[in-house]
């Protein structure tokens, strides 16, 4: 039996236009703990760290999926791969060649499989484009962790109150 909420996943296209798609979800990355005042989107865009997960979306090795209810034309979560270059890397930088994942459900759709879906589909597609490897930075108290350990992330490093994990591809 089918667990997961009807989604439909589509890839996000490697233009301009999917960065205005990320940003919001992005602020649901550095918010996901609901009690914390929610960053705006201008402090996101002056974060040069935080912005660059998203900023000129389209870069060679840009990689993104969003997910849809079934029936909806609303976008409700996304997951996306950036490779880090010499004058950007966010917070789960391992090395050059290894991408960064960030991802986000929208808070009234988490816990029904969406995420889990996403982030299968996009490692998926990551084997497909030749990475070896993805990174991701997961904070203390995320529930994401307990996703990216069963998908087979390991820790890899310690930043502050956030681990450093790895997916071998």
């Amino acid at each position: 039996m089918d667990d997961f909420a009807p989604v439909t996943l589509r890839p996000l296209p490697a233009d301009t236009g999917t960065e205005a798609f990320l940003r919001p979800f992005l602020g649901l990355v550095v918010n996901w703990l609901d009690l914390r005042p929610a960053l705006s989107e201008e402090a996101i865009a002056t974060d040069d760290i935080l912005n660059g997960y998203v900023a000129g979306w389209g870069r060679e090795g840009d990689l993104a999926l969003g997910a849809w209810a079934a029936g909806d034309e609303e976008l409700i979560g996304a997951a996306w791969l950036r490779l880090p270059t010499e004058d950007w890397h966010g917070h789960g930088y391992v090395a050059r060649d290894i991408p960064e994942l960030a991802m986000a459900v929208m808070p009234e759709y988490r816990g029904g499989g969406t995420g889990r879906r996403l982030l299968t589909a996009l490692i998926s597609m990551a084997r497909m484009a030749g990475h070896p490897s993805l990174s991701v930075s997961v904070e203390d108290g995320n529930d994401a962790a307990t996703l990216y350990a069963s998908l087979g992330f390991t820790v890899v490093g310690r930043s502050g109150t956030a681990d450093t994990l790895l997916l071998s591809l």
